[in-house]
């Protein structure tokens, strides 16, 4: 009798354990580039390609677009990234030198390939990439207009929920975004010449529950950028993106076995 009792405390015991696994496991995990040596985890698309071991979304040609994304899609609940980009050789016309497009920090749940690639020119590669989430930072110029700019973007669209004007053609640039660090939802961006993270942020905005824009149990992460008539390289240097998957939710028939199994603790202790 008591070998089967044991047995049986046995069986309870692992089925709380399942199920605690099914309801509760959420870890934090990291995407790391040093550098961009090894891109077997990313997938390239376009225009996109590696020069000296740095991430070149577009060069610096007319009418390119390209994007690189990581390779597995991730749940999303919250995430820090930091970023380094270096935007170099403009183009040079009639004795003006003017930098274009720009590029994107994106999270969409479309794909990692080629569909992952929008419209050049100004739309920055992200134009008409659906189910998504970008911070542009924007190099237009010509003769008549010059802008430089972050804007927070969403569903391949580039008409900013947000913006700021900031220039950073030409510099080493570093870049460090946060999203719901805190629970409120809130996304961060900070931009500096130094390694040193700000205090304040450069802009900030309410962007609510992911669900709103992206399905965050399926999430791929990484850039887009596109030149136009004018051009520009968008060279990434490296880039370090650490998330928490979202908070596992109990199933039905996990929550039904739970009960079963604490039902059947309490037989086995009347017994």
């Amino acid at each position: 009798m008591k070998s089967i009792f044991t047995k049986k405390m046995i069986f309870v015991f692992l089925n709380l354990v399942f199920v605690a696994g099914l309801s509760f496991a959420a870890n934090a995990a990291t995407i790391i580039f040093n550098d961009f040596s090894d891109v077997s985890s990313l997938q390239l698309n376009g225009d996109a390609g590696v020069v000296n071991n740095v991430l070149r979304v577009t060069p610096a040609h007319q009418r390119k677009a390209g994007s690189a994304f990581y390779k597995v899609p991730i749940s999303v609940g919250s995430f820090s990234t930091k970023f380094t980009f270096y935007l170099h050789d403009r183009s040079c016309y009639w004795g003006g030198c003017y930098a274009a497009d720009g590029f994107t920090f994106v999270l969409q749940s479309s794909d990692a390939g080629n569909k992952a690639i929008g419209m050049g020119g100004g739309t920055l590669g992200y134009g008409g990439i659906n189910k998504s989430i970008a911070v542009e930072f924007d190099t237009y110029q010509d003769p008549t207009n010059t802008k430089q700019h972050i804007g927070i973007d969403t569903n391949g669209s580039l008409n900013s929920l947000k913006t700021i004007n900031k220039g950073f053609y030409g510099q080493k640039t570093n870049v460090w975004i946060d999203y719901n660090i805190e629970g409120d939802g809130m996304l961060y961006v900070y931009i500096s010449n130094s390694d040193v993270k700000p205090e304040i942020q450069t802009l900030s905005y309410e962007l609510g529950d992911l669900n709103t824009y992206l399905d965050p149990t399926n999430v791929y992460v990484g850039f887009t950028a596109a030149t136009g008539y004018y051009f520009e390289a968008h060279d990434i240097l490296s880039w370090e993106f650490d998330y928490e998957p979202l908070a596992s939710v109990p199933l039905p028939g996990a929550i039904y076995l739970l009960g079963s199994s604490l039902l059947g603790l309490m037989v086995l202790r009347r017994k």
